[in-house]
């Protein structure tokens, strides 16, 4: 068998030997030694190389009006709101964009009888005590127990009264602020059924 043929250039024959003299002193210390030094080493080495690459260039200074002579890279990137097309945007959406409103089906009912609770605790009041400080705990305030008081709470009120109350909640009925919002199409969901739209 022969001797196996060199596949080295003169010129990689003379940069191995540039890199093992150089490398040469570092083979005293020992290995983790050795190894901090090159952490060192690199550390330094990448950050002048970043502090140079916000340093390039040449410092030039425009002031408004002036010709630019040459391309100028930002150092960094810059970012504006550009308001009017962001006002622009959001009308866009909105006028996109059905309404959405909640609607309680038991509504009609809790109110009803919210108002029979309160109908009830203030016959109870005015059985007990004189009819000028029965308070109504509903909403209303002292003229509807005035109201109440004077029909001498009859039954056949109270069952029209509620059954006026159940009508117009089952309506669909919407405060006068949302009144722009109906302009176009909605979409009204009931907040106990999910599926009914």
């Amino acid at each position: 068998m022969g001797r196996r043929p060199r596949f080295k250039t003169p010129m990689s024959q003379a940069r191995d030997k540039l890199v093992g003299f150089t490398i040469r002193p570092f083979m005293l210390f020992q290995p983790r030694t050795r190894y901090l030094i090159g952490f060192v080493i690199l550390v330094v080495l990448t950050t002048l190389l970043v502090l140079t690459n916000y340093t390039s260039g040449y410092p030039t200074h425009y002031k408004e009006g002036d010709i630019v002579t040459r391309a100028i890279i930002a150092r960094a990137d810059i970012t504006t709101v550009d308001l009017t097309e962001t006002e622009r945007r959001k009308n866009a959406a909105r006028a996109l964009t059905r309404p959405v409103f909640n609607f309680d089906s038991s509504r009609s009912e809790t109110s009803a009888q919210s108002f029979r609770a309160a109908w009830d605790e203030l016959k109870k009041q005015a059985a007990n005590s004189d009819h000028k400080n029965a308070t109504w705990t509903g909403d209303g305030g002292p003229g509807v127990a005035k109201a109440i008081v004077a029909h001498n709470f009859n039954e056949a009120d109270l069952d029209r009264l509620t059954a006026i109350i159940r009508e117009v909640g089952n309506t669909y009925i919407y405060d006068d602020s949302d009144g722009d919002r109906l302009q176009q199409e909605i979409v009204l969901v009931d907040v106990r059924n999910q599926s009914l739209r």
